[in-house]
């Protein structure tokens, strides 16, 4: 599919324009409440459009794209005739590919996150296009239990689309947000580590998901070795029962690099023990 990320001064009927597809495709294709209300960096998904078309990214030149596909300038201008000036190309365009992309040899995990109160509508469109969906999310207590959510249907829709359900494990305090001392705390109390790691097994089991996602945020940089531990013991039951283990971190490019979403504080940002390790970014 192609993806277009809407830039400053666009509208829809534009972009419909550029994509030779109608507007009414557009607003049914990202079911799109508020057409006339785009925001500059939203992705569209451009209904029936070529496999065989590359759109444009942030400091790509038309030489770049030419030598990316084997193929000439020149050939790209004759298979693109409304490119009237290589120079001119812009962020978000369609180039055509003459001779089409070339075939990729191994396919993709593609996760998803989703609230359990999703709209069953979209799920349903969504799910084909995924190996996984983790659902948001199971909360962990300061006693090492879960809080529960009503989410039987979509682990049913899951199973039923193709994707393998997971369920989310956070540190979201009660009331709150991510909370770096209850991480703390569930992480080194062993008492409590252990209840909540037997809760997290009993709980995908009993509610037939697929594996675990381990979603805790602004982990202090203290607990990186208890982190790394829970995470090994976890996955050790969670394989025993014939489950995966995931963990979501926010990557760093040293051991002394300080967390950015709280200036000033060292966070962990390890998963050696997990299966999947999906790298949250944060701007």
């Amino acid at each position: 599919m192609i993806i277009y990320t809407v830039q400053t001064g666009d509208t829809l009927t534009e972009i419909a324009d550029r994509y030779n597809v109608s507007r009414a495709e557009l607003i049914e294709a990202n079911q799109l409440n508020y057409p006339d209300r785009l925001v500059v960096g939203q992705a569209l998904v451009i209904p029936g459009s070529s496999a065989d078309t590359h759109t444009v990214l942030r400091g790509e030149t038309l030489f770049l794209i030419a030598e990316k596909y084997g193929v000439t300038v020149d050939e790209l201008m004759e298979a693109n005739p409304e490119i009237a000036n290589p120079s001119a190309i812009y962020i978000g365009q369609n180039i055509r590919i003459p001779g089409g992309l070339p075939e990729l040899s191994d396919s993709i995990d593609v996760n998803g996150y989703a609230y359990y109160t999703m709209n069953r509508d979209t799920l349903a469109r969504t799910l084909p296009d995924l190996t996984y969906l983790s659902i948001f999310s199971h909360d962990a207590r300061p006693t090492g239990r879960l809080a529960d959510i009503a989410d039987s249907s979509i682990i049913d829709a899951a199973w039923s689309g193709g994707a393998g359900p997971i369920m989310v494990v956070t540190n979201i305090k009660e009331g709150g947000n991510f909370d770096s001392g209850l991480a703390s705390w569930l992480l080194t109390d062993e008492a409590t580590r252990n209840r909540l790691i037997q809760n997290i097994v009993d709980t995908a089991v009993e509610k037939n998901y697929y594996g675990v996602d381990i979603d805790f945020e602004n982990v202090y940089g203290g607990d990186r070795e208890a982190y790394n531990s829970f995470l090994r013991d976890l996955s050790e039951q969670l394989h025993a029962n014939g489950l995966i283990l995931t963990t979501a971190i926010a990557p760093k490019t040293s051991a002394n690099m300080k967390g950015i979403l709280y200036e000033g504080h060292d966070y962990a940002a390890h998963g050696r023990y997990a299966d999947r390790i999906t790298l949250m970014t944060y701007e």
